[in-house]
């Protein structure tokens, strides 16, 4: 089943359930109000007629003025009936009533016809009086009838009979309630009319901008990163559309990232290859003599290429997270200064200064040596290879309170060239050389960096970059102490 269908069954669903519920909830306090005051208002009612005949029953006593005189009655409960009700309802407009005329037995006797015969807020027929001991006086019906004491002077002289009505035709009130429910359904069923109108369009509003969203997704899968949808609602389905251009913008950045990763590496693999094959060959042609020293330029080609290889294998299984590491408790302190000053030996013919500034005490991490040493030697290596000469590195190791949490931060700071603000964030990215010529007399392959800040990421740690006060740059790692 579609969306649209299911979400139209769904909102028709809700109506029908809450409109049934109003009905059912508007009729029973309809009902309820209504019966309450029709039973206060015949009580009211009885009370007045039986004190009036209470009263008559005083000036004559006995009950011979009104015995067998319904008439009599009929207009005594008329004279009471009507003050309370109000002024009488209208005539019926039902085809059984249009031209009959109300009248009244001669001699009191009670000839009714057909309910339709009088009109239905009439009480005659409908009370009935008794005396003291139940003997009739005037005929009323006894089955279901109300029966009220005759009080006169005190004392109990009778009963009068009241059929209370059975159904809207001999009440008004009843039919009152009667043409509420039926006004009530009426209602109920317009507004479910209503409801089912604004589902079909309030469902096409909805899914229309869902099959944005799934046109969007068909353009991102043949191809097309670049589509965006329209997020400018503030709803759940804005919220996804936003969510959605997030993903494609993501999945935009990544592939451009991926075909630069590829032409990078073509480059980088490309270029030691030509330099090896163009050697090779003009020594098979005779340009160049066949000697040791050719042999010797040709085999450090292929070293910087086994070693680019090397390089990417590692930066490839770091991004995968296929490096293994043997963490334990490691001074870091001991293994700085063991790192610089072999970086010293190395590197004392290049008029390159190095001083380290680390704790004699021990630095303990938990951390795997190996990488550790690894991460050393590559910014140790970044800092000799871009520092112009004479030049100063220097590196320092110190204990720091960062978001509460304790750290050894690692600084390794050159005296430059520096670095410009907007390249400083790309360091660490794959085959990233702020020389643009690529020219490897600068510089090496550009994966250093990326894999020093995968080594510290494996550590739960943090690695940036900034300006150093010595005029170049400064590589800043931090790694939680234990």
């Amino acid at each position: 089943m579609l969306i649209r269908s299911k979400l139209f069954l769904v909102i028709l669903s809700s109506s029908v359930v809450l409109v049934t519920t109003m009905y059912l909830l508007i009729q029973w306090m309809v009902d309820s109000q209504l019966l309450e005051y029709i039973n206060t208002r015949e009580q009211k009612m009885l009370d007045q007629v039986s004190e009036r005949l209470g009263n008559l029953y005083s000036i004559n006593n006995s009950w011979d003025f009104i015995e067998g005189d319904r008439r009599q009655l009929d207009e005594l409960s008329k004279t009471i009936r009507e003050p309370i009700l109000g002024e009488p309802p209208p005539r019926p407009r039902h085809h059984e009533f249009r031209g009959r005329e109300m009248s009244f037995p001669p001699g009191g006797r009670d000839h009714r016809g057909p309910m339709g015969d009088r009109p239905h807020y009439e009480s005659r027929g409908r009370f009935g009086i008794l005396d003291n001991d139940k003997n009739i006086i005037i005929r009323g019906s006894r089955e279901g009838s109300i029966l009220t004491p005759i009080l006169a002077k005190g004392s109990r002289v009778g009963w009068l009979v009241f059929r209370p009505p059975k159904g809207p035709g001999e009440d008004f009130d009843l039919q009152l309630q009667k043409s509420l429910s039926d006004g009530f359904l009426i209602i109920s069923f317009l507004v479910l009319l209503m409801s089912t109108a604004l589902a079909i369009p309030l469902t096409y509003f909805i899914v229309r901008r869902i099959k944005i969203l799934e046109k969007g997704a068909l353009a991102i899968s043949s191809g097309d990163l670049s589509y965006r949808v329209d997020d400018s609602s503030s709803d759940e389905v804005g919220q996804l559309a936003s969510n959605f251009n997030h993903l494609a913008k993501t999945l935009e950045k990544n592939e451009t990232a991926r075909k630069r990763w590829i032409a990078d590496i073509s480059h980088e693999l490309r270029t030691p290859l030509a330099i090896t094959s163009g050697e090779l060959e003009a020594m098979i042609d005779g340009i160049r003599p066949l000697n040791i020293i050719s042999i010797e330029s040709a085999f450090a080609e292929i070293q910087h290429l086994q070693r680019l290889v090397n390089d990417l294998y590692e930066m490839t299984n770091a991004d995968i997270g296929a490096i293994s590491y043997d963490k334990s408790t490691t001074d870091i302190a001991e293994l700085v200064h063991h790192e610089v000053s072999q970086f010293g030996l190395l590197n004392r013919d290049q008029n390159l200064k190095i001083t380290v500034n680390a704790p004699e005490s021990a630095v303990n991490i938990f951390a795997d040596e190996g990488r550790l040493k690894q991460l050393l030697q590559n910014l140790l290596q970044n800092s000799f290879k871009y520092t112009d000469i004479p030049g100063y590195v220097r590196v320092s190791l110190t204990k720091r309170d960062v978001d509460r949490a304790r750290v050894a931060e690692l600084r390794v700071e050159d005296s430059g060239p520096g670095v410009e603000v907007e390249d400083r964030a790309k360091l660490f990215d794959h085959l990233f050389r702020v020389d643009k010529s690529r020219n490897r007399l600068t510089g090496g392959s550009g994966l250093g960096l990326s894999i020093c800040r995968q080594i510290v990421l494996a550590h739960q740690g943090h690695i940036r970059a900034e300006a150093s006060e010595l005029g170049g740059l400064a590589i800043i790692v931090s790694i939680p102490l234990i």
